[in-house]
């Protein structure tokens, strides 16, 4: 759809987490690298921040004023896909603000391209009923990958990570950062949550290797464990003694801790 030559817009509509900014990344990555397809050849992304595009305008006819002067800009580039996140907040007067005759004008030209970025719920509630923006934009839906599509995706950023963190990430490390994540974060959604798990080992293991002054520089999955227990606060990967011997004593502890509930606490 981007390389079409009028109103070529995209938006990725897709829960949280399941890899929508992945997919602009990878895209901004291959047009970086020169293995896209011809059409995107030469072609630039920019991130249009609008929070700060608008933070120092007065009001509305400055906010315009301003986002006309940014995308004439883009448009006299003529190489620019321009990526607005939450795009929603940006067609709604209930929202943040409606600049739907700003999308509107730059986004029929072949000047400029649009790739945005929103959810099911406000895709629905504000971009479809907007018709004016819906015909605009083709719709791309993104959805939860699965676990072996997820380990796929991790294996393309491990040599960015063993780049930059000059570490050593075997295999059966991104296996454990999948299955750790499906079992004890499953409020979001994969590829995002293994994506951002898998980097703060990298920062963690990093941190602790240069003040311990290890010399090996594989990350195992037991560090995978030590980081997920510190930011779930659950004991996570083997049980310690003491821990083991609570369990077994679980019944005992209870009841000392609350009075005169015997058949409740045998019942659960």
């Amino acid at each position: 759809e981007l390389i079409k030559t009028e109103e070529a817009n995209v938006i990725l509509v897709g829960d949280e987490g399941v890899g929508k900014h992945t997919i602009i990344n990878e895209l901004a990555y291959r047009m970086y690298s020169g293995v896209t397809i011809p059409g995107l050849q030469n072609m630039r992304i920019v991130v249009l921040n609008m929070e700060k595009a608008l933070a120092a305008r007065k009001n509305y006819d400055e906010e315009m004023e301003f986002l006309e002067d940014l995308l004439s800009e883009a448009a006299a580039a003529k190489n620019i896909i321009v990526v607005v996140d939450d795009f929603h907040k940006y067609c709604s007067k209930d929202l943040v603000g409606d600049y739907s005759s700003l999308w509107e004008k730059f986004g029929k030209t072949p000047f400029v391209k649009f790739l945005a970025v929103t959810t099911p719920f406000f895709y629905q509630q504000v971009v479809y009923s907007n018709e004016k923006i819906q015909r605009l934009f083709t719709k791309v839906e993104v959805k939860e990958v699965t676990t072996e599509k997820t380990i796929a995706i991790l294996e393309d950023k491990v040599p960015f990570f063993e780049s930059k963190y000059k570490l050593v990430i075997p295999f059966e490390t991104l296996e454990h950062v999948v299955n750790r994540c499906e079992f004890y974060i499953p409020a979001v959604q994969f590829p995002q949550k293994a994506i951002k798990l898998l980097d703060e080992v990298c920062i963690w293991f990093s941190e602790k290797k240069v003040g311990a002054g290890s010399s090996s520089p594989h990350i195992l999955s037991d560090v995978v464990d030590a980081v997920l227990s510190q930011r779930t606060r659950i004991p996570v990967g083997a049980l310690t003694p003491d821990f083991k011997e609570k369990l077994l004593k679980l019944e005992s502890i209870l009841n000392e801790k609350i009075k005169g509930q015997i058949a409740a606490m045998v019942a659960v």
